[in-house]
């Protein structure tokens, strides 16, 4: 009986402790939505030339860091052109 009732409070224990999936949704939707202005053709061109200048870099003897970088740089090019 003294097992049963020992498993039966570490489970609770360890249920109680673990985080919920929906909080992490959450806390991922609470970045600023702000609507970028649209950019002129000339802008446009620069953007999508850097770009293109991304797309053709050799990656691999970049750091994790360094790639990190760039994937911000794209992510923000391309929602400035939407």
């Amino acid at each position: 009986m003294k097992k049963i009732t020992l498993y039966l409070m570490t489970t609770i224990a360890l249920l109680s402790c673990m985080p919920t999936p929906s909080m992490a949704e959450t806390e991922n939707n609470t970045a600023p939505t702000e609507k970028a202005e649209k950019v002129t053709s000339a802008e446009a061109q620069i953007m999508i030339s850097r770009l293109e200048e991304i797309k053709a870099m050799d990656k691999s003897n970049m750091s994790s860091s360094e790639k990190k970088t760039l994937r911000k740089e794209v992510r923000s090019t391309k929602k400035n052109l939407a």
